[in-house]
């Protein structure tokens, strides 16, 4: 089940992804707007990998990995968009 809804939050992340990676380009222009876009998302996957790997609570570790996973597709998607404009 784990399994399953980690791949419907990666797909609900990369329809926000494109929508948020948009409008940043339109409101700071692309080259800022795709900046603030990839590092907060690896700044947020990389706090909540952190916190995963130093608790012992298995709810917490799941939930850190669907964060990191909603994430991780927020910075395939900004990763993408750049090399192809």
């Amino acid at each position: 089940m784990v399994s399953s809804w980690l791949f419907i939050i990666g797909a609900i992340s990369a329809l926000i992804a494109g929508y948020v990676i948009d409008w940043l380009g339109k409101q700071k222009g692309l080259r800022t707007g795709r900046r603030i876009s990839g590092v907060t998302a690896v700044g947020v996957m990389a706090v909540v990998f952190l916190i995963a790997a130093i608790t012992s609570n298995n709810t917490v570790v799941v939930i850190c990995f669907f964060i990191g996973n909603f994430f991780s597709w927020h910075n395939t998607v900004c990763s993408v968009s750049v090399c192809t404009v």
